[in-house]
Parts: C-alpha cells; structure tokens; sequence
C-alpha cells in the first residue's frame, strides 16, 4: 500500500490556501479532510474551491466551509470493477478508501488502469 496518500489529509480548520497547496503539490488532486481519529468528514476538489470562491469565500475560509460532505467512498473489499464503476458513473479520479470509519486508502483510476 502507498502512503502517498496521507499527503493529501487536511483538517476541517486547514484554510483553503492550505487546501489548494495540498492540492497542487500532489498528484491525487483532491484533499481528504478528517478528524484527528482520521476519520473522513469530506472531500476538497478543484471544483469545490471554485464554488467557494465564487460564493464569496476567501483563501483564509476554512476547509469545512466548502468541502463536499456527502463523498463517495469504498471499502476494502469492493472490487476494482465496482471502483472503476463508481469512478467513471460520477466522474471521480480518486476515491477515498474507509474501514471501520477511517481513511484507510485512496483508489485511483491511473492505479485501476494499470
């Protein structure tokens, strides 16, 4: 397993500067923002931070304030078929990988693919 991953965990405070430098500066282009127990409260894409911004939230605007709070998510035993379903279903590259309410992994459609 890569722990690349763990790259891209943000908290709910981080300010969406901090998000977009996660962001940019890996290459899963999202941003997982958990609790301390690094359990998944939501997720931060490109897309989200425009909408913030266009609603007149600034790059000092906490995390929490635009991230998605309904993601969707897979668990361990859902099979790379499901995954890449999923993914292609809600144009997702990455999916957040949850076991017993934690971020255990991310899926990515470059990694199914491979």
């Amino acid at each position: 397993m890569n722990n690349n991953w763990k790259k891209v965990l943000v908290k709910a405070d981080s300010s969406i500067r901090q998000v977009l430098e996660v962001i940019t500066n890996q290459s899963f282009r999202i941003a997982l923002v958990v609790d301390d127990e690094v359990s998944l409260l939501g997720t931060i894409t490109d897309g989200d931070i425009r909408r913030g911004l266009l609603s007149d939230k600034s790059l000092d605007s906490s995390a929490y304030e635009i991230m998605n709070k309904n993601p969707i998510t897979v668990n361990p035993s859902t099979s790379q078929e499901e995954v890449s379903k999923r993914m292609l279903e809600n144009d997702v590259l990455c999916l957040p990988v949850i076991e017993n309410g934690k971020v255990i992994n991310i899926e990515t459609l470059n990694e199914i693919f491979k």
